[in-house]
Formats: C-alpha cells, sequence, structure tokens
C-alpha cells in the first residue's frame, strides 16, 4: 500500500509504503545516518536486516517514507500490533519503534505522517484501541512529534545502567541461576504473565510465542535465566537481548555537552565498540531484593564476553525498583507515550519490553 502526504516544505511530497525486504539495505543505511537525539548520542551500524530484528516482536509490520524524484527512503517506522493488558482487560494494542528520518528531511512532517499512517492502518486493520511509542526523556524533538500527533498520556519510566556482572560476591548467593531450556519455557511465560498480571502495556505470552522470540536471529533459550532457591524451586526469571549481536553500537557524545568537547570525546571512544544487555522480560522477586541481586548478576556474568553493562527498565511504581535501583550505577529515563480513547490508570506500573 503505498499513500501520498501533503506538500512539506521544500521537498514537493513523499509518499509512504509497507517496507518490503528489499528495502533492508536502505533501512540500516537511513539508522546509521540517524542517530538518537536524545541526550546519549549513539551510532548505530545494523548487521542484519531490520525485519530479522523484528521479529521479536508480533504482528509486525514496517513503513518506509520515500521522497521523489529518486523514491529514495528518507524515514521509516515500525509497528508491533498484538493483545495488550490495558486498564486490566485485554485489548488490541500497537506499540511504534524504529522511527527514523533522514537528517536532510527532518522538520519537513515526515515523522508526523508516518506516526498518522501508522496508527490509521493499526486502527482500520486491526482495531487497535491503544497505541505507544517509547522516546528517550530529553529527546524533545521525538517528544513533540508524538505530542502533536496526539500521543498525550506520558509516563516516565525509570532505566537503570549498572555493572552487576564486574563485582564480587561479598556475601552467599541466595539463589541458584541456570539457563532456561527449551523444557523451562512453559515455566518462564507462566513466571512473567504472573509478574507483568497487573501492568498496562504488557502483551501475554504463551510459551510458544516466547519459543518463536528466542528463536529469532542472534537469540536463544539460553537467553534466558531462571533462579532457584536452595529447595530447588523457581523463584524469578529474567530474559536477556544482546544488541551488539544484531548492531555496532558506538557512543557519539553527550548532548548536555559543548560541542567541541563532544568531538573530543568521540575521537576516543568512538573506536570502542558500546556493549550492552537489555533486559527484556523479568520478574523478579520483590520481597527478596538480594535474590533480585543475584539473579541479574548471573544474567550479566554469562554476557560478559559479549556485553559490559546492564540495562533494565522499570516503572518506579513497582515494588521491585527499589531492589534494582541498589544496583550500582547510573539512572536514566525513558517517557512512554500513549495514544487512547480512554485513560491509561496511572496507578497501575506501565511497561516496556
Amino acid at each position: 500500500m503505498t499513500v501520498p502526504t501533503s506538500d512539506h516544505g521544500r521537498f514537493p511530497k513523499v509518499t509512504i509504503r509497507d517496507a518490503v525486504p528489499v528495502d533492508a539495505p536502505a533501512l540500516a543505511a537511513l539508522e546509521r545516518v540517524s542517530p538518537d537525539s536524545g541526550p546519549l548520542a549513539v551510532e548505530i551500524e545494523i548487521k542484519d536486516d531490520y525485519f530479522a530484528l523484528a521479529a521479536r516482536y508480533p504482528g509486525v509490520r514496517g513503513y518506509v517514507a520515500m521522497a521523489p524524484p529518486s523514491s529514495a527512503v528518507v524515514g521509516m517506522l515500525f509497528a508491533s500490533i498484538a493483545p495488550t493488558q490495558i486498564n486490566g482487560d485485554l485489548a488490541p494494542g500497537a506499540y511504534l519503534f524504529a522511527l527514523r528520518v533522514h537528517p536532510a528531511y527532518r522538520r519537513q512532517g515526515v515523522a508526523s505522517s508516518l506516526i498518522a499512517h501508522a496508527c490509521e492502518r493499526a486502527r482500520v486493520e486491526q482495531n487497535a484501541r491503544v497505541i505507544w511509542a517509547a522516546v528517550a526523556s530529553r529527546n524533545e524533538p521525538s517528544l513533540r512529534t508524538f505530542r502533536r500527533a496526539g500521543f498525550h498520556q506520558e509516563r516516565a519510566l525509570g532505566v537503570r545502567i549498572a555493572a552487576p556482572g564486574l563485582l564480587p560476591h561479598r556475601r552467599p548467593a541466595s539463589i541458584t541461576c541456570r539457563p532456561a531450556m527449551p523444557d523451562d519455557l512453559p515455566y518462564a511465560a507462566e513466571a512473567l504473565n504472573a509478574g507483568y498480571a497487573n501492568h498496562q502495556f504488557w502483551r501475554p505470552l504463551t510459551a510458544e510465542r516466547l519459543a518463536v522470540e528466542l528463536a529469532t536471529v542472534h537469540h536463544s533459550p539460553a537467553d534466558v535465566t531462571t533462579g532457584l532457591v536452595p529447595d530447588g524451586n523457581p523463584v524469578g526469571v529474567a530474559s536477556a537481548f544482546v544488541p551488539g549481536r544484531v548492531a555496532r553500537l558506538r557512543f557519539l557524545g553527550l548532548r548536555v555537552l559543548p560541542n567541541p568537547l563532544n568531538k573530543l570525546l568521540s575521537l576516543f571512544l568512538r573506536p570502542v565498540p558500546l556493549r550492552l544487555l537489555l533486559v527484556r522480560y523479568a520478574s523478579l522477586p520483590a520481597d527478596q531484593p538480594q535474590a533480585v541481586t543475584d539473579l541479574l548478576r548471573c544474567l550479566h556474568r554469562r554476557h560478559l564476553s559479549e556485553a559490559w553493562v546492564l540495562a533494565l527498565v522499570r516503572d518506579p511504581l513497582e515494588p521491585v525498583w527499589t531492589a534494582v535501583f541498589r544496583l550500582p550505577g547510573l539512572n536514566a529515563s525513558v517517557c512512554l507515550l500513549v495514544r487512547s480513547e480512554q485513560p491509561i490508570e496511572a496507578a497501575r506500573p506501565w511497561c516496556l519490553t
């Protein structure tokens, strides 16, 4: 499907159509020239195509914006549509991600057109009742774009960036940990659904769906860690994703610093890849803070050869956030912006997976 947009600025027109596999090189090039404009500037060079990467999400479809006369791809946006927990019920929900616009085409309405197109398709084709996106809290251009598009409900989630795998044990571990095996996936799905039972934007998992996600490119069941108490019963589970398997990440600078200083930092840091471990799913025992630390430490140690630091996103309303906050590290935040006809209850924790 191809849809023309209205005129914007000095460019006569852009059109939006469904992304197709042949677009993969253009999407990788667009990612490379469009680093995040939030407080932390990171260059991302995709090793595999976006379609393989996006397959981790259910119900994925991508859209690209093209500019005449060459029909070059100047913007992209992906949407994942699946049953989603909203105010205690399940409803069709769309998560928007990977919004990128070529620097030469910014401030021309390309991002707004992509968002409007994705929202309309989700509403008409899947009856999506709620649509949300995640933006770095200080990425003002993206925040303004989503707000103008009707994303008026917001929540800041905490991001803890830590390196627990590098810390020595100062006390006996309260749990033992092991990587998951295929037979563990039913328990993992059940534990995660129970752990996120009260969360806004949680997509309930089945063992089969979890197996599909873990079978995508550069992923495996071993990326799931199960924590066991001394009697052998499981007490928590966490699933990790290593971005370095699918992309090269390089640090470009901090937006809060003057440009000359950022350029100097970039000279020293850009040759060094940014090795990050993202905790995507985690059902952690809020009443056992030491078990939380042990499980995350074990998860990180298993990936030390690939990742130096661990990042975990949590709503500060969650009781487990107190235990996560105890991990030595730095705090950041990410803003969830929501477009919905009904108010999203603020008393429930929100989640981003």
